[in-house]
């Protein structure tokens, strides 16, 4: 699969959110971010929850992972699949 089929996050506007010293991780994100720091290559979820030693990331995990994309601390991208969902999302920091 070619790298222009890949969808990316656009994280450019939020970098500034980054160094703002109102943002701070909560303790969770600050765990999701050294697992991925770990990993050191891109994971999609089902693999990070095991990292996490979970069977699947629950709802705010999800959130969070958002959140620090948009804080430009994660990259992310949607690769798309074929099947009943169509994409897999992958985290790296």
């Amino acid at each position: 699969m070619e790298k222009s089929q890949y969808i990316q996050r656009d994280v450019s506007n939020s970098l500034a959110m980054a160094d703002s010293p109102e943002y701070q991780p909560t303790p969770r994100a600050k765990i999701i971010l050294e697992t991925l720091k770990e990993t050191g290559d891109w994971v999609n979820r089902s693999a990070l929850a095991t990292k996490l030693n979970k069977n699947a990331l629950n709802k705010w995990d999800i959130i969070l992972l958002g959140k620090l994309a948009d804080a430009g601390l994660i990259d992310v991208r949607q690769i798309p699949h074929y099947g009943p969902i169509g994409y897999e999302w992958q985290y790296r920091r």
